[in-house]
C-alpha cells in the first residue's frame, strides 16, 4: 500500500509539471503569434505607402493580402485578387512557362529574384511585372508562404522592343544596307518563319544563276535540288530551335554541274517581344580553302605518323624519348591527371618559363575568351581520356606578354593518348598557325575592300553628281532671297535656317562618300621629313577647343629631341584627328574625361600613344578593332580606325589597342625613325 501510495503521488507530480510546461508553451505561442499579427500589421501599413504593388501569398500561392497599387497596375481592387493565384493573372503560356519556376522555389524556400512575367490586366491590356519575393517562415521554421512586390516594367519592355526594332530597320531594311550587301561578295538571304525568301544580294543571284525576282516569295524547295533543300531545312531548324548563330558545310553543284563547298551561317531575327521573325543567312564558297586545308591535314597525318614511329621506339627508352622529342620543331606536351608532366623545348617557346607538373587549368587565363569553352571542352575529354583524335584551334597568349598587346598566337592541337612510365597519358601537340590565319585574313580583308572600291566608285558617280546639282539650286535659292523684298523678318530667318540645314546635310553626304573613297583608294602619301611633335601640337591646336567645351581635359607629354619621320603630314594629322575624336565620343556621359597624348622614342621608333579614361576596348575584339565596317559604336561605321591602321601600316609602322593607366583604351603608333632632327622637319 505505501509503495502504490508513492508511486500515485509521483505520477501527480509528473502530471503537474506536464501541466506547468503545456501552459508556457501555449503562452509562447500566444505571444508570438501577437508579434507576428502586429508585425504583418505595420507591414501593410507600410505598403500602403509604397508606390509598387505589394503582396502576400500563403504556402498554396494563394494572395492573402494585395495593396491598393493593384489598382493602378491591373485595374482590379485588392478584394477582387484576393482568393487567386498570380498565375490566374497571366496568360495560359505565360503560367506553364513561369510556374515551374515559382514552385521550384517555393520548394526550396528561396527568394524570387526580379523575375519578369506578363499578366492581364482587367480591361485586357498586357502589363510586364518584375516580381520579387521573400519567403514568410514561422519561427518554429513552418514555411507560410511568400511576401512581395510588383513593379510596372512595361514602359521599359518596349522601349526596348522599340529600340531592337529600329535597330532592325536600319540593319535589314535600308537602301544603304543593300546596297552594301549587294557588294560583299558572299551570298546573303533573307528568310521569314515559313522558309521564304525575302532578300537575296547580287552574289546570290549570280552564283545560283537566278534573279532576285525569281526567289523572292519561293522556298528553298522551289528552287534547290531536294537533297539541298532538305539540308537548309534542317540547318534553318537548327537556327529556330537555339534560337542562336548555326554554322554548316555542304557539299553540292553549280549550274555548270561543277562541285564545290559551300559554307552556311545562319542567325535568327528577332520582334519587338523577343519572338523570331525570320533569319539571314551568309553562304561562301570555300572550295580553296577545303583543298588548302587538305594539304594541310596531309602535312598533319605525316607528322602524325612521324609521332606515332617516335612514340613506338619512346616506350622502350624514356631517355629515347626525350631525345626525339626535345628536338622536334613541333611542341609537344604530356598531361597526366589533369597536370601538365612533360613538355618540349618548342612548346615551353610557346607557353613560355612553367614549372612542372603545372594545373593544366592554370592556362585558361592565357586563352582568348572565345576559346575557353572550346579549351574547357578538350580539357574535360583529356580527364575523362576521351581525347584520342581530339582537334581544336585555340588562341594563346604566352606568359609574360601584356594584356593589351595583340599577342594571341593561334594553335591547332591534336591529342592522342600514350602510355608515359607505365601509366596512361595524353600527348598533345601543337602547331603554330598564327601566320598561316594572318594571311587569310590579308587575303579576304583584300577581297573586301576590292568590292568596296567598286561601291564607292559607284557611290561617288550616282551621289556626288546631283548633289552638284542640289548645291548649285540651293546657291541660287540663297542669292534669290537675298534679292526678294517684301518678306517677313521671321519668313526671311525660317527660310534661311532652311537652307542652312540643308548645306550642312549636303555636306555630311560629301564627308561620309569622301571617307568611304578615301578608305577604298586611298591616295598614295606624300614621303617628307614629319616631326612628330610639331604634328601632335597642330592636331592639338584644331582640335582642343572643341574637346575642352565637350569637358575634356587634355594633358600632353611630349619628349624632346625626337627623331623625324618619314610620312606624309596631312595623313599623319587626319589619324590623330580619329584617334581624339573616338576617344572623345567614348567618354560622353561620363563625369571623368581625360585624353593623354604622349611621344617617346623606343628601339629605333617614334611612339606616339593615345591614352583616354573612357570604357576601354574589350579584349576579346582587340583582334577585330581595325578591320573595316567594325564598329562600337551605335551610329558608327566602322571606317575611322581601318583608313588609320591602314594609313600607319603604308608608313612602315603598327597601330595597336592596349588599356591605358586611367582604365580606358590605349592607342599606340610607332613609326620607324629618321635620321633628321626635329627642328629640321615640317
Amino acid at each position: 500500500m505505501a509503495r502504490r501510495k508513492r508511486t500515485k503521488e509521483a505520477l501527480r507530480g509528473v502530471h503537474a509539471e506536464l501541466e506547468c510546461k503545456v501552459r508556457q508553451r501555449t503562452a509562447e505561442l500566444q505571444a508570438s503569434n501577437e508579434q507576428l499579427q502586429d508585425s504583418r500589421a505595420k507591414f501593410r501599413d507600410l505598403a500602403e505607402t509604397v508606390g509598387d504593388w505589394v503582396w502576400e501569398v500563403d504556402r498554396e500561392g494563394v494572395y492573402t493580402y494585395a495593396s491598393p497599387r493593384v489598382r493602378d497596375l491591373l485595374g482590379y481592387e485588392p478584394e477582387e485578387v484576393l482568393g487567386k493565384t498570380p498565375f490566374d493573372l497571366m496568360p495560359p503560356a505565360e503560367a506553364s512557362r513561369v510556374g515551374p519556376l515559382v514552385r521550384s522555389l517555393a520548394d526550396s524556400h528561396l527568394p524570387i529574384v526580379a523575375l519578369e512575367n506578363v499578366n492581364v490586366a482587367k480591361d485586357g491590356r498586357l502589363v510586364v511585372l518584375e516580381t520579387s519575393g521573400t519567403p514568410i517562415v514561422h519561427t518554429d521554421g513552418t514555411f507560410c508562404g511568400y511576401r512581395g512586390v510588383d513593379r510596372d516594367i512595361t514602359a521599359r519592355k518596349e522601349a526596348e522592343a522599340a529600340l531592337k526594332q529600329s535597330e532592325a530597320k536600319y540593319r535589314v531594311l535600308s537602301e544603304e544596307f543593300r546596297a552594301l550587301l549587294d557588294a560583299i561578295p558572299d551570298m546573303v538571304f533573307f528568310k521569314d518563319t515559313e522558309g521564304r525568301h525575302r532578300f537575296v544580294n547580287r552574289a546570290f543571284e549570280r552564283i545560283m544563276d537566278v534573279s532576285q525576282d525569281e526567289v523572292v516569295g519561293k522556298k528553298d524547295e522551289d528552287l534547290l535540288p531536294p537533297g539541298l533543300a532538305e539540308f537548309c531545312r534542317r540547318s534553318d531548324g537548327a537556327v529556330y530551335e537555339t534560337r542562336d548563330v548555326v554554322r554548316e558545310e555542304e557539299e553540292m553543284r553549280g549550274p555548270d554541274g561543277a562541285a564545290f563547298s559551300l559554307e552556311t551561317i545562319k542567325a535568327p531575327i528577332f520582334g519587338e517581344l523577343g519572338e523570331i521573325t525570320g533569319l539571314v543567312g551568309l553562304a561562301r564558297d570555300i572550295t580553296q580553302r577545303k583543298r588548302n586545308e587538305a594539304q594541310l591535314l596531309a602535312y598533319r597525318e605525316r607528322l602524325e605518323g612521324m609521332v606515332e614511329e617516335r612514340t613506338a621506339a619512346l616506350r622502350e627508352s624514356e631517355e629515347r624519348f626525350r631525345s626525339l622529342v626535345e628536338s622536334s620543331l613541333v611542341g609537344f606536351f604530356i598531361v597526366q591527371e589533369d597536370r601538365v608532366v612533360f613538355l618540349n623545348p618548342a612548346q615551353e617557346s610557346i607557353f613560355g618559363p612553367v614549372r612542372i607538373p603545372l594545373p593544366l587549368g592554370e592556362f585558361e587565363e592565357s586563352v582568348h575568351a572565345e576559346d575557353v569553352e572550346k579549351f574547357r571542352d578538350c580539357r574535360e575529354a583529356v580527364r575523362a581520356g576521351l581525347a584520342g583524335g581530339r582537334e581544336a584551334e585555340i588562341r594563346l597568349r604566352p606568359k609574360g606578354c601584356k594584356p593589351g598587346e595583340r599577342t594571341f598566337r593561334r594553335l591547332h592541337c591534336r591529342m592522342a593518348p600514350v602510355t608515359y612510365r607505365g601509366n596512361g597519358a595524353i600527348l598533345v601537340n601543337m602547331v603554330d598557325v598564327t601566320q598561316l590565319r594572318e594571311m587569310e585574313r590579308i587575303a579576304f580583308a583584300q577581297e573586301k575592300m576590292a568590292a568596296l572600291g567598286q561601291v564607292a566608285a559607284g557611290v561617288a558617280h550616282e551621289v556626288r553628281n546631283p548633289l552638284s546639282g542640289l548645291n548649285l539650286s540651293l546657291g541660287t535659292m540663297e542669292n534669290a532671297l537675298a534679292k526678294s523684298e517684301g518678306l517677313e523678318p521671321e519668313t526671311r530667318e525660317a527660310m534661311q535656317t532652311m537652307l542652312k540645314m540643308a548645306r550642312s546635310a549636303s555636306a555630311k553626304i560629301d564627308g561620309v562618300v569622301k571617307r568611304v573613297m578615301d578608305l577604298a583608294n586611298p591616295a598614295p602619301p606624300k614621303m617628307v621629313p614629319v616631326s612628330v611633335n610639331t604634328g601632335i601640337r597642330e592636331t592639338l591646336h584644331l582640335a582642343g577647343v572643341t574637346l575642352r567645351k565637350a569637358g575634356v581635359r587634355l594633358t600632353t607629354v611630349l619628349r624632346t629631341g625626337l627623331p623625324t619621320v618619314l610620312g606624309d603630314y596631312g595623313l599623319f594629322e587626319q589619324v590623330l584627328l580619329n584617334l581624339l575624336t573616338n576617344a572623345a565620343q567614348a567618354m560622353e556621359g561620363r563625369q571623368e574625361k581625360q585624353i593623354e597624348i604622349a611621344s617617346d622614342v623606343r628601339d629605333g621608333h617614334v611612339v606616339v600613344s593615345v591614352a583616354d579614361s573612357g570604357p576601354g576596348v574589350p579584349d576579346e575584339i582587340r583582334e577585330k578593332i581595325f578591320d573595316p565596317f567594325f564598329t562600337m559604336k551605335e551610329e558608327g561605321t566602322g571606317i575611322g580606325l581601318a583608313f588609320s591602321h591602314r594609313v600607319i601600316s603604308h608608313h612602315g609602322g603598327i597601330l595597336t589597342v592596349g588599356t591605358s593607366r586611367f582604365g580606358g583604351a590605349l592607342f599606340t603608333i610607332r613609326l620607324p625613325a629618321g635620321n633628321q632632327e626635329d627642328s629640321t622637319a615640317i
